[in-house]
């Protein structure tokens, strides 16, 4: 089965970026998340490992308090219950695959 950002249902939406859920698999879950350029996602932390993949674009990850550079093709795990946020301070947008490891 092929699933699609498109016909996904939105489950984040904050100004400018929007969060859409492609499906569960078992104890993964997968969203697709599209940061505009100049927006930032609030910091926050979950009780489970989530993976950041960069399909597109630039953009950073604060985690911890700790700041890293993400590019095209990156990949980024956090640890369940540190604190993450997602942002672009770049004139390009930024396209992540999460991937959410439901049993941490």
């Amino acid at each position: 089965m092929i699933y699609n950002v498109d016909n996904s249902l939105v489950i984040y939406e904050n100004n400018s970026i929007v969060g859409k859920k492609l499906i569960n698999f078992g104890d993964l879950e997968y969203v697709h998340i599209s940061l505009d350029v100049n927006s930032q996602m609030e910091e926050h932390s979950l009780p489970f490992d989530v993976d950041f993949f960069v399909v597109s674009g630039t953009g950073n990850i604060k985690i911890d308090s700790k700041n890293y550079l993400l590019s095209k093709a990156d990949l980024i795990r956090v640890n369940n219950g540190a604190q993450r946020a997602l942002f672009t301070n770049s004139n390009e947008r930024m396209e992540v695959l999460v991937i959410k490891s439901l049993k941490s």
